[in-house]
C-alpha cells in the first residue's frame, strides 16, 4: 500500500469488504493509511466486522476517512471496541461532514457510558439519513432513550433506522418533544429486550403525522397488556399519511396483535407486512387480523401476513381470508396461517377467493407450493 496510482488518489467511491479477516489493529493501521491517501472520496463503505480491531484499530480507520465524504457506511461490529473504542468512533464522527451515515457498533461490549460523546458528535452532522445498529450492547432503558432522542433532534433527517435488538431496555419509546419536520421513513427495532414494554402515548407522532410515509417496527417478544396495546394503537392512529408499514410482533402474547394493527385503520396503506408467528392468535385472533386488513380495502396493493404457529384452524383461516378478499386493489398477496410445520398458504387473491367459494377443498399447503 506504499505507492498509490493517481487514478486511485482521485477515487470518489470506495467499498472495502474485509469481515472476519483477523487483520487486528496493525492491519487496521495499514488499511487506514490506504484510505487516507484517497483524498477525493465522496462515498465510502467499510465492513470490517469481527476483525479483532480493538480500540486502536477502530481509531485508525475512523481517522483515515476524509471530511469530504458525504455518504458513509461503517461496520465495526464484533470488534471488542468497548467504551474506549466507541469514544474513538465519536471523535472520528466529529471530523466528518456526511449527510448520510450508517454505523454498526453491535456486539462490542458495554459502551453506554460514552453515549453522551457519540450523541454529541452526531448532533453536529448535517444528516438527512441516519442508521445506528447497536445490537447486544447491554443498553439499559435510559441509554436507548438517549440515542432515540438524539436521532429525533436532528432536524434535517428524512430517514432514521435504529436497531436495539437484544439489549436490556424495559421501555422502548417515550413521546419526543419534537420530530424532524421532513421525516419520511422510520425504522425502529427493539426486539428481544427482556421485559420490553413499549411506551407510545398519544400524541407520540404528533410532530411527524403529516410527513411519515414508511414505518418499519420490530417488537418481537413484546410483553404488554391490552391497555398498553390500545395506547400503541392510538399513537399509530396519528399516522394518516402512512403508505407502507412492516410490523414484526412475533411471540407477542395476550391477544394484542389485532388491537395494534387496528391502530393503522386511519391510514390509507398501500403496502402492509405483518410477521406474527407464535402469538397464540387462535381463530378469534385470525378473525381480528382479517377485520383490521379489511379497513384498507380501497387502498391496499401489496399484503404479506405470516401467522404460522398460532393454532389457527380452518374456521379461523376462513374468517381471516374473508377480510383479505375485501381488498379489491390487491396485486400481490401472500398469507400463511395455521399450526405446525404445514400451515395454510395462499399466494394470490384468486386462490383465496376460490377457497372461500369451495372450488378447492383446502388451502394449498406449503409442501405443495
Amino acid at each position: 500500500m506504499a505507492a498509490l496510482p493517481n487514478g486511485l488518489r482521485e477515487l470518489a467511491v470506495l467499498e472495502i469488504l474485509l469481515p472476519q479477516c483477523g487483520m487486528g489493529a496493525s492491519g487496521a493501521l495499514e488499511l487506514g493509511r490506504f484510505i487516507s491517501r484517497c483524498t477525493m472520496l465522496r462515498m465510502v463503505s467499510v465492513n470490517v466486522r469481527g476483525s479483532m480491531l480493538f480500540s486502536e484499530g477502530a481509531s485508525a480507520i475512523c481517522r483515515s476517512i476524509p471530511s469530504s465524504v458525504r455518504v458513509l457506511k461503517l461496520d465495526l461490529s464484533a470488534n471488542e471496541l468497548g467504551t474506549s473504542g466507541c469514544r474513538q468512533v465519536a471523535q472520528g464522527i466529529r471530523r466528518w461532514s456526511c449527510s448520510s451515515l450508517s454505523i454498526n457498533l453491535s456486539e462490542n461490549g458495554a459502551f453506554g457510558s460514552c453515549l453522551q460523546q457519540l450523541c454529541g458528535a452526531l448532533s453536529n452532522l448535517p444528516l438527512t439519513k441516519l442508521s445506528v445498529l447497536a445490537q447486544h450492547s447491554h443498553f439499559n432503558s435510559s441509554e436507548v432513550e438517549k440515542l432515540w432522542r438524539c436521532a429525533l433532534s436532528l432536524r434535517f433527517l428524512q430517514e432514521i433506522n435504529l436497531d436495539f435488538v437484544g439489549n436490556r431496555a424495559a421501555v422502548a419509546w417515550q413521546t419526543p418533544r419534537a420530530w424532524p419536520g421532513g421525516l419520511r421513513r422510520l425504522s425502529l427495532d427493539v426486539s428481544e429486550n427482556p421485559g420490553c414494554r413499549p411506551v407510545l402515548t398519544t400524541p407520540a407522532f404528533d410532530g411527524v403525522s403529516l410527513s411519515l410515509i414508511d414505518l418499519d417496527v420490530g417488537l418481537r417478544g413484546m410483553r404488554c397488556s391490552q391497555e398498553t396495546a390500545l395506547s400503541i394503537a392510538g399513537a399509530f392512529a396519528e399516522l394518516r399519511t402512512l403508505r407502507r408499514c412492516k410490523l414484526d410482533v412475533s411471540r407477542a402474547r395476550g391477544g394484542v396483535v389485532p388491537m395494534v394493527i387496528r391502530g393503522f385503520s386511519s391510514s390509507r396503506l398501500a403496502d402492509f407486512s405483518l410477521v406474527a408467528w407464535d402469538c397464540d392468535l387462535r381463530d378469534d385472533g385470525a378473525a381480528g387480523v382479517g377485520e383490521a386488513v379489511a379497513a384498507w380495502s380501497s387502498s391496499l396493493v401489496q399484503l404479506s401476513l405470516m401467522l404460522t404457529s398460532n393454532g389457527i384452524g380452518a374456521a379461523g383461516a376462513r374468517r381471516l381470508v374473508s377480510g383479505v378478499v375485501n381488498c379489491s386493489q390487491l396485486t400481490s398477496a401472500h398469507v400463511e396461517a395455521g399450526w405446525g410445520t404445514e400451515p395454510f398458504v395462499w399466494w394470490d387473491l384468486h386462490s383465496m377467493q376460490q377457497w372461500l367459494r369451495g372450488s378447492t377443498t383446502a388451502a394449498p399447503r406449503s409442501g405443495q407450493i
